[in-house]
């Protein structure tokens, strides 16, 4: 609940300091005093858009700050952690301290204890501990999203449960039809990859590439190509060893050569030695004459196989240009993307069983929708009659509300939305309860669903503005009563002009102005028992105050103790 708001050079305020308690707090004071200055700084405190005419003439900045009470519902302590990234174990003895800075220069800060945080996070963690609810102020109640909240919630853990496994069923159906259109959109481009992949696979394939066949086929071509030339060379080698037509070989000159010192080498020992490297010469000449021999022998001549060579090294090479540097290049590029095109043309096969899947998941969640549409009829019927109960207590015993689900598209929410209708007289037609003219009636219409939900709602302030607006007599007393009603589930707070209103809270603050120094400021002051009397006196009487206003003030405060 909130423990106290202060306030620092915010319009007319130049410094105040509010404390709340449980139960209902009304606030109450001249028209003109500042009453509503206050729920503007508790609007703020929630992430309403600020003005630089919320800042006090002279000040270069305003202070607002509130602290709250715990224990926290766990949606408040989700927030925390989740959104504001503000641990719960930093909780000063449980206190919840956010803090709202607005600046001249129209810059802000906003702090939740002590620490920085967005003014989006702000505004989800203020409008979770707090709910404004003014005269003409129903945005909350009136969202279709909420009235299936309240309608949810009413219907209790059963109707709650049924609708997470909704959730869950709708997000599962959703996700498959997403990759059901992320299919089709891509699918185009997958038959246009698979296309062109089948095309250069089939084309390396047909290649047939072998590793090092390129650089053999270099090789022999090089021979090819210089056969002629080739043989010239091994025939003038044969002939100069052999002699031929250039006179005595050189195999022959050696062979001399070694004969003639061989019957010298006993007389000298470098003949000798001579003698054998002519002969080692000797040997391996002859051995170079016959490898010379066989080589000639093998000398290729055949044109035609050097056609077959420079077709197929044009075939490699022009692989080679689309595909890779080397044949090993090639190959692997082969390998990887032979296994793309397998994944391409797998998912042209899960697309039917993408369908199937789809049509299952749908199924699931329109059984499970089914099952919530009825529980929400069921409830539907019990929540109207619980609204219409606290119709008739708040003087409205011609209206009749009723619970409308509308059939919609599927969504998250379920088969439907809800609208809550209402029949303000005999006769007349069934229309939203948004489009409710009369804001008295409004009031009340919104205060009978707060008392009914107020068990639901997990917002532990409720700050009503001026809801008695327009009302008198018995309407008046029956809001006096619902506004303790809703104050006894959580903390609840009202700005009013009613003594009735005021006499039934369970403690009351006094705004009032003063004029000090030239400048005018709003003041505050926690009243006591005869505060209290005083100033009802003063809400049913004004300046005159009789034995038989007094005598009234007392029967109102002792009414709302009684309540």
């Amino acid at each position: 609940m909130l423990k106290e708001l202060y306030v620092e050079n915010f319009a007319l305020i130049e410094k105040l300091q509010l404390p709340f308690t449980e139960g209902l707090n009304v606030l109450s004071g001249e028209t003109g005093a500042g009453k509503s200055l206050i729920i503007d700084a508790m609007s703020l405190i929630m992430g309403a858009r600020s003005q630089q005419e919320f800042i006090r003439t002279g000040a270069d900045k305003c202070l607002l700050q509130a602290v709250f009470d715990g224990p926290f519902p766990q949606e408040v302590l989700m927030i925390l952690e989740d959104i504001c990234h503000v641990s719960c174990d930093f909780l000063e003895d449980d206190y919840l301290i956010l803090v709202r800075e607005l600046q001249r220069n129209g810059k802000g800060i906003c702090r939740i204890n002590n620490m920085t945080v967005p003014l989006s996070s702000f505004r989800t963690l203020g409008r979770a501990l707090v709910n404004i609810h003014g005269q003409m102020e129903h945005i909350s109640l009136l969202d279709s999203d909420k009235q299936i909240e309240i309608l949810d919630s009413f219907a209790g853990e059963k109707a709650i449960a049924q609708k997470e496994l909704v959730q869950s069923a709708f997000g599962a159906w959703q996700q498959l039809e997403k990759e059901k259109r992320d299919y089709e959109s891509a699918q185009q481009d997958w038959a246009r990859n698979i296309d062109f992949l089948s095309f250069q696979l089939e084309e390396i394939a047909q290649a047939a590439l072998i590793p090092g066949e390129q650089e053999e086929l270099e090789q022999e071509r090089t021979l090819l190509e210089n056969s002629v030339k080739i043989s010239q060379g091994i025939e003038e080698a044969d002939c100069y060893l052999r002699g031929g037509n250039y006179g005595s070989g050189a195999l022959d000159g050696l062979l001399s050569a070694k004969q003639a010192l061989s019957g010298l080498s006993h007389l000298d020992e470098r003949l000798q030695t001579i003698e054998e490297r002519l002969g080692d010469i000797y040997y391996n000449a002859e051995d170079c004459l016959q490898e010379i021999s066989r080589y000639q022998q093998e000398i290729p001549d055949d044109m035609g196989r050097l056609d077959e060579i420079n077709e197929r090294l044009d075939q490699i090479k022009k692989i080679l240009r689309k595909y890779g540097s080397t044949v090993e290049d090639v190959l692997c590029w082969q390998a990887e993307n032979s296994a793309v095109l397998e994944g391409l043309l797998n998912k042209q096969e899960n697309s039917a069983h993408l369908d199937e899947l789809i049509a299952e998941k749908q199924a699931d969640y329109e059984k499970k929708a089914v099952v919530l549409t009825a529980l929400r009829e069921k409830a539907g019927k019990q929540l109207a009659q619980a609204i219409n109960k606290q119709l008739q207590d708040l003087q409205m015993r011609q209206a009749d509300v009723m619970v409308q689900l509308i059939a919609g598209k599927p969504s998250v929410h379920g088969n439907e939305s809800v609208e809550l209708m209402i029949c303000s007289n005999v006769g007349e037609e069934y229309y939203p309860v948004a489009k409710i003219a009369s804001g008295g009636e409004m009031s009340r219409v919104m205060l009978a669903i707060k008392v009914v939900i107020a068990q639901l709602d997990h917002v532990g302030t409720i700050i009503f503005d001026e809801v008695d607006t327009g009302m008198g007599g018995e309407a008046l007393h029956a809001v006096a009563v619902k506004l303790k009603a809703v104050a006894k589930y959580g903390q609840a707070l009202c700005v009013t002009h009613s003594p009735v209103v005021a006499g039934f809270g369970d403690s009351q603050i006094y705004i009032y102005k003063e004029a000090s120094g030239g400048r005018t400021a709003t003041r505050a002051a926690v009243l006591d028992e005869d505060g209290r009397l005083q100033e009802i006196c003063r809400m049913l009487a004004g300046e005159h105050i009789t034995e038989a206003t007094i005598a009234r003030g007392k029967e109102i405060l002792a009414q709302g103790k009684q309540a």
